[in-house]
């Protein structure tokens, strides 16, 4: 960990790993930018600064500026024989994937432009001698609807039930703020109907829900789908 940062207790020690592969992205690709121009989201935050509901396996760093986003290559970070990260990389036009040799967390920069204007809080949780922003929760949430409703991820699932059981109007909030439109709920809806419940408890056991949050792991498509009936009749009203 970087100089200075006390030792983790509680449960942010379940994170340890996650938090360890943040300030390796840090120190290795995001010093030199300021830290408006990026956050930390996607959950792994959801988790360790909300809900604390599961365990996640990776880092989601997300970049605003465009034109920063090609200094966090491979080609560049790893022309370094002391980087932290190994050689084994994926890249693409708006997403770069890394792996901490050390624990195997991938860290993931994705390029995307904030959602909500009020989508980032500033970390007030972690010592890490480093200013930077989360994403809050109307954000990831928002993200994860919109960009990929369609693939029916376990962890996506659970994590809209978990915000879902903390905040029941947010699917109104987003619709009404034109973040979501009807045809994204529609289609999420669509999405869940199809979904393999076999596949999903199995994929759900690998993300070790917190006890408290057990049945609403189980549960999951049904308080989504629930909230979106509600949404859809008082739209259609």
């Amino acid at each position: 960990m970087l100089k200075g940062i006390p030792a983790l207790t509680g449960f942010l020690k379940t994170f340890q790993k996650q938090i360890e592969a943040f300030e390796v992205a840090y120190k290795e690709a995001l010093h030199s930018f300021p830290p408006e121009a990026w956050s930390w989201g996607g959950g792994t935050v959801l988790s360790l600064y909300y809900f604390h509901h599961r365990k996640s396996f990776d880092v989601d760093i997300f970049i605003r500026d465009p034109q920063i986003f090609p200094y966090l290559s491979p080609k560049w970070l790893l022309d370094n024989d002391k980087t932290a990260f190994s050689y084994d990389y994926h890249e693409a036009a708006d997403h770069i994937r890394l792996v901490v040799s050390k624990s195997g967390i991938k860290v993931d920069f994705i390029l995307s432009p904030l959602i909500l204007n009020s989508g980032v809080v500033k970390n007030i949780l972690l010592q890490t001698g480093f200013d930077f922003y989360v994403e809050t929760i109307d954000e990831i949430i928002a993200k994860k609807i919109k960009f990929r409703r369609k693939y029916n991820i376990t962890r996506d699932i659970f994590d809209i039930a978990a915000a879902l059981t903390h905040q029941p109007e947010i699917l109104q909030k987003l619709y009404q703020l034109k973040i979501l439109k009807l045809e994204d709920i529609v289609e999420l809806n669509m999405t869940l109907e199809s979904l393999d419940m076999y596949r999903y408890k199995k994929e759900i056991e690998l993300i070790s829900p917190d006890r408290k949050m057990k049945d609403i792991s189980e549960n999951s498509r049904d308080i989504i789908m629930k909230a979106i009936d509600i949404l859809r009749n008082k739209i259609l009203k």
